[in-house]
């Protein structure tokens, strides 16, 4: 089952993936690298020049961990507004995420307001049914 990471490149705190992981990762077929900022920052916290750089910004170094052209975006703590939607647009993205949770056939949502499915290591088999099932892991 494919997957998409959202990488933040400057995220502080954390130990992050080295390149030759996300190269191992990328060159399975089944994990898609995406942007989710430099720094993992509320968007709505920052004027527009400052979310500007750090959606492009985040887009470019994606691109250079990939090598490859970056097309999904993940606005950070699903925090957004509609500015952030068309700098995302406007930076080259094709796709971006939200926080919310739901199933959904994708003809019917805007492609920068996407919900997601979210799954973690600590999941089991029937937690991993329900989400992709029902969208959600609780019954």
């Amino acid at each position: 089952m494919p997957a998409t990471i959202y990488l933040t490149p400057n995220i502080q705190g954390i130990e992050a993936l080295s390149s030759s992981q996300i190269k191992e990762m990328q060159t399975s077929g089944f994990v898609e690298f995406g942007a989710h900022t430099m720094t993992h920052v509320n968007l709505t916290k920052l004027d527009n020049d400052a979310a500007q750089k750090e959606i492009a910004q985040s887009k470019e170094a994606v691109e250079k961990l990939t090598g490859i052209s970056c097309e999904s975006f993940a606005y950070p703590y699903g925090r957004y507004n509609e500015q952030h939607v068309q700098m995302v647009k406007n930076t080259g993205f094709t796709t971006a995420v939200t926080t919310k949770k739901a199933i959904a056939a994708f003809d019917h949502l805007n492609p920068y307001t996407l919900p997601r499915l979210s799954i973690s290591g600590c999941i089991n088999m029937i937690q991993f049914y329900l989400i992709l099932s029902r969208g959600r892991y609780k019954l």
